[in-house]
Order: structure tokens, then C-alpha cells, then sequence
């Protein structure tokens, strides 16, 4: 008959702690009849041990499945298992033989009638992390995903506290870590999943090592007497579990249908996502006194008008994790309770929105996060004047065909793209952008505009015998009012754009992607300097032209046009969470264009 003395066993516990004393026969009992039903397991047998103090119980049984490379046949595979829970320093100990039993275990303390429950995440940081020497970290990222940006990775050091990268970093959390502790008077490497509060060590050559491994561990848990870490890794992101702590939303968004961040849409969410885009707007409300509902005022348009139905107020709530929102909606305009519902829908489905708050917190991805934002200011803005365009309109259009790009830069149109044109048409006087200009025949304008774009303008110029490419991204504002604060979401999305293809700065990647993107139709709006003046020209003349340029003598640029950022919000603002965020974002796109020896510069309004 089996007992405890046969068992080699690899040290993996589960944690728990319970609010009545005492209760391991109990607890035993349940997690018996779970694996019974679980598994319709055949027990065989039971031991006992008591060692430094604890008490422990373990079962051993029998279970009998179709093996894994054949779920649905006939053949049966015998799998011996056990699991052992015991109890030393006041904390239960769940130990098993295999993840199966393992996943029972987890999902029998996530239960609500359940007598014990899993050690929080703050209070193994405190026990376990604090003052570890960190050398293994599994990140996850809580940023949009995005084609330039890992989802998640694993990262390895002597000292990871000391390796994360401040600005590429901080939009990453973790759940998983290796570190060092001391156990049984030696440094010993320890694992941690803190969200299944699960520690393992090594595999041990006794059972009665394994004891002692136990009650060194629970004893490092007694010690730290319930005390808490919410962030001892300073520069990563940590999630949050009171949503009450997120205080004053100045910015909302839903994602780009078209640029979902990952998201995987199905009809219904694309639907949804289209027609709340093509049909309604919004905006936050900023309320002097702040909490952290979301309030958005929500307008519809349709043929042109554009009607108010009235407010929707949000509150996020956590349940065991799981983000939801409590809708309620505020001055209902007459007859237009129906549509305000439609707009609501979007809190249904958390994945699909974004809101920013002043405390620092996000929601992004369904979860709520507090980033670790730094103060670290971004030097590459220039302030433009957008007087006489509307800044809410990106490019020239008309009701018949849509974009109209044959209108950029004709008398009266008012779009970005031919603020743009035109911009570059006069040229500019600001040092880091004069090499933007039109003044000479090596000068060249593309707009690439499209589905598949490489930017919505490429500028080619040749000064001094060096050349500048250009690549210029134009995004239009969320808002026209001169009170509009800083927005994340009006970047977001064409800072992901530009990052996208930054690869195209170099010279044989945009040849072969811009020849295979003009084709035969040539038809793209291409524009040199000619006897004097700007004129229209031939896209593949462009092409030709940079062809001949030597790669060594290239000076690559990206530049990006989104007048939403005011100069006088951006500056009056500097030491708020919005402009850290902001700046945050820049940073990290100014550092990836840098590593291909690039610059760049952000257009806001100058007033």
C-alpha cells in the first residue's frame, strides 16, 4: 500500500488561508468528493504525518481517461495520482501529483462556500518579493496590442529590479516570478504565480524534506504577519482591485473597428464598433468632484444633423476580477431613448473601450491597471497654426465618393491634408522641421492615403547633399473647442500607425513596398517644385528619384500631425497624470523611430 515514504515529490504548494481555525479534516473531505466527482477517482490510500509543528493529510487514488492524443476513443489510460493539504503556521498547504488535480484545487478555493481561500497577491509580495533579488520575470502586457509592442514576454537577469526599461517597461504587469529566498538557513531560488498563489521550489529527495520545505515556507508567511506590497516592482504596471481608488476620467475611448488592437471581433462587436463610429459621438464630462464614473455626453448624427439624446453615466466595478460596468443614463432627451440605449451597449463589452483617469489608472483590454508612469517630458513637440481648417476633419471628401484626394490644397478646403500641403508648400522656419519644404526641383511630395498605407505623405528632400525622408502621419482632433484637455486615445491610434512602419525609413523597403503600392494606375497625388512653383508630378518619378539617393547619406523622419494637443493644456498641465501619460507614449514611440537613427516630432495647435 502506498504512503508518503514512496513519494519523490517536486516541491509545488498552493497557499491558503482560512478565517476559523483549524477544519483540515473538513477541508479534506470536500476536495475528496470534488475529486471524486472530478475524476471518478478510485481511492486507495490515505497517510498521515506530523512534522515541525503541521499536520498533514494526503489520498491517494486512481483515475481512468482516453489519453490526451485520443480524447474520444475507447482506450482507457490508468493514472495514479494523490494530493496531500496540510496545515503548519496557521496556512493551508495543497500539494498534488499532477496540474489536474491541481486545477480542482484552484477552482475549489475560488468558490464562494468554501472555507479557505488563496493568499492575496499584495501579501506574497510583501512575504516573497519584497527584497528578493528578482531573475526571472513572465510580463503581460495591459497596452493595446499592437504589431510593435510584444503581448507578453519573458525576461531574465541577475538583478531584473534594476534591468526593466523605465519607459518600455511600465506598460507591462506580471503574474509570474523567480526569485531568491532564504529556506532552511540557505539562498534558495523560489517560483511564484500570484494569482493562484502557488510557490514552488525544486524537486525534493524525501517526503520529510518536503515537510520541512512547507513549514519554512508558511513560517516566512507567519512572519510577515498579513502585512502587504502592492508595487514592489516600482517600474511595471500593477493591477488594481478597488475601482473606487480610479478618480477623475478625462479621457474615453472605444477601439478602431479597423485597428481593434488585437481584440478578435466577430460580427456582432464589428457591427456594434461601426455603428457607434459612423453614427454617434461623445465626450467625457469633468466633474469638479471626482470619482470614477464615467460620464459621456452622446450625440447622434444622421444625414448631416446632429442630436443630443442625453448622458450616460458608467461605473466600473470588479467581481473576483472580472470588469463590469453599473449604466445609468441622465437627461434623456424626448423620443431618443432607444438610441442612447444603442450607445450604452458599448459598457457590455469592456474589451472595447479605453478610459484614462487623472489618479493614473486605465481601463484597457477589460481590466483596470494603475501605470507606473514617469515624469519624464517629451522634447519633440511643435506648435503649428491651424487657423481657417477644421481640425475634426482629416481629409478632403465629398458626399458622392468619400475621400477626395484630387481637393488637397485647392482655395477654401479646409481638411488636414491640405494643412499639410500647404505647410510644406511655404515651408518651415523651425529648425527641427526645415528640412519639410518645397523650394527646390529635389523636392517631393507623395500622398500615399489608403488602406495599407505607409503614411499618409512621404516628403523627400536632398540639402547640402544629404537627403531627408520624411514619413507624415495625420490624424484629425477629437474636438475643436479651445478647452479641449490633453488626450491619449487622439494619439493612440496613429502613433501605433506610425510605429507600424517605421520600417519603411529605409530606403529598399519603401521602394518595394511604394512601387508594388503605385502600380500601374500611377494615379497616387505626387507634387515636386517646378520652374519656381509647386506642381502636380508623377508618383513613379518620385520613386525614381529617391532610387538614386545613396542609403549611407539618408536622414530618415517621422512626423506626426494631431492639432487635439493645445500648447497652452500641454504646458499648464505638465505635472498632471494626462501629460505624464502623453509623454509617456511619445517617448516610447521617439525611442523606437531613434533606434533606426530617426527623429520625431509631434504637430499640436498652437492655440
Amino acid at each position: 500500500m502506498l504512503t508518503t515514504d514512496d513519494i519523490v515529490p517536486y516541491c509545488g504548494v498552493v497557499l491558503a488561508r482560512s478565517a476559523r481555525p483549524g477544519g483540515l479534516i473538513l477541508i479534506v473531505q470536500r476536495l475528496k468528493k470534488r475529486i471524486s466527482q472530478a475524476f471518478n477517482a478510485q481511492w486507495t490510500a490515505h497517510d498521515q504525518d506530523s512534522a515541525h509543528g503541521g499536520r498533514y493529510i494526503t489520498c491517494f487514488f486512481s483515475y481512468q481517461r482516453p489519453p490526451h492524443w485520443a480524447p474520444k476513443s475507447a482506450v482507457l489510460e490508468t493514472t495514479h495520482a494523490y494530493f496531500s493539504v496540510g496545515m503548519a503556521n496557521g496556512y493551508f498547504i495543497f500539494h498534488c501529483s499532477d496540474n489536474d488535480v491541481k486545477d480542482e484545487i484552484l477552482d475549489l478555493l475560488d468558490s464562494d462556500n468554501f472555507d479557505a481561500s488563496k493568499i492575496t497577491r499584495d501579501v506574497l509580495n510583501y512575504a516573497f518579493i519584497e527584497g528578493s533579488t528578482v531573475k526571472t520575470l513572465w510580463l503581460h502586457g495591459i497596452h493595446n496590442r499592437t504589431a510593435v509592442k510584444a503581448d507578453s514576454k519573458a525576461i531574465t537577469g541577475s538583478n531584473l529590479e534594476l534591468a526593466l526599461d523605465p519607459s518600455g517597461d511600465q506598460s507591462y504587469s506580471y503574474n509570474s516570478l523567480r526569485g531568491n529566498v532564504e529556506l532552511l538557513r540557505t539562498e534558495r531560488t523560489f517560483g511564484v504565480n500570484l494569482t493562484e498563489s502557488y510557490l514552488w521550489l525544486y524537486r525534493m529527495n524525501t517526503w520529510s524534506e518536503f515537510l520541512a520545505a512547507c513549514d519554512a515556507l508558511t513560517e516566512i508567511l507567519r512572519k510577515a504577519k498579513g502585512r502587504v506590497s502592492s508595487k514592489p516592482l516600482e517600474i511595471v504596471s500593477h493591477p488594481i482591485s478597488d475601482t473606487t481608488e480610479m478618480k477623475g476620467l478625462f479621457d474615453f475611448n472605444i477601439v478602431d473597428g479597423e485597428n481593434p488592437s488585437g481584440i478578435a471581433l466577430g460580427t456582432g462587436r464589428s457591427s456594434l464598433l461601426s455603428k457607434l463610429r459612423q453614427e454617434y459621438d461623445f465626450e467625457p464630462m469633468h466633474q469638479i468632484t471626482q470619482d470614477n464614473i464615467v460620464r459621456l455626453k452622446v450625440h447622434h448624427r444622421d444625414n448631416g444633423l446632429r442630436s443630443y439624446l442625453g448622458e450616460v453615466h458608467a461605473e466600473p466595478t470588479l467581481n473576483a476580477g472580472k470588469l463590469g460596468f453599473n449604466t445609468t443614463k441622465v437627461g434623456v432627451q424626448p423620443r431618443q431613448t432607444g438610441k442612447l440605449q444603442e450607445f450604452a451597449r458599448i459598457f457590455s463589452h469592456p474589451p472595447l473601450l479605453q478610459a484614462w483617469y487623472d489618479s493614473g489608472h486605465s481601463i484597457t483590454g477589460g481590466a483596470c491597471y494603475e501605470i507606473s508612469y514617469k515624469n519624464a517630458p517629451f522634447n519633440g513637440m511643435y506648435w503649428a497654426d491651424f487657423s481657417n481648417f477644421d481640425l475634426t476633419k482629416e481629409k478632403p471628401t465629398t458626399p458622392a465618393v468619400g475621400a477626395f484626394l484630387s481637393n488637397i490644397g485647392t482655395p477654401g478646403e479646409d481638411s488636414l491634408f491640405s494643412w499639410v500641403y500647404l505647410a510644406i508648400s511655404k515651408g518651415s522656419k523651425a529648425k527641427r522641421l526645415s528640412h519639410i519644404r518645397m523650394s527646390t526641383s529635389n523636392d517631393w511630395l507623395l500622398c500615399d492615403d489608403g488602406s495599407g498605407e505607409i503614411s499618409d505623405f512621404l516628403h523627400a528632400t536632398t540639402i547640402d547633399n544629404h537627403h531627408h525622408l520624411t514619413l507624415i502621419h495625420v490624424k484629425a482632433a477629437h474636438s475643436d473647442q479651445p478647452t479641449r484637455l490633453i488626450s491619449v486615445s487622439a494619439h493612440d491610434v496613429v502613433i501605433n500607425q506610425a510605429i507600424k512602419n517605421i520600417n519603411y525609413l529605409n530606403k529598399a523597403n519603401l521602394l518595394t513596398a511604394l512601387g508594388s503600392r503605385i502600380g500601374t494606375t500611377n494615379i497616387k497625388p505626387t507634387w515636386t517644385f517646378t520652374n519656381g512653383v509647386t506642381t502636380r508630378a508623377n508618383a513613379l518619378d518620385f520613386v525614381d528619384a529617391v532610387s538614386k539617393w545613396s542609403a549611407a547619406r539618408i536622414n530618415v523622419h517621422v512626423v506626426i500631425v494631431q492639432p487635439h494637443t493645445l500648447r497652452t493644456a500641454f504646458r499648464n498641465r505638465v505635472n498632471t497624470k494626462p501629460h505624464y501619460q502623453l509623454c509617456t507614449l511619445l517617448n516610447s514611440a521617439a525611442h523606437q523611430v531613434a533606434g533606426l537613427g530617426g527623429t520625431l516630432t509631434v504637430i499640436g495647435a498652437r492655440t
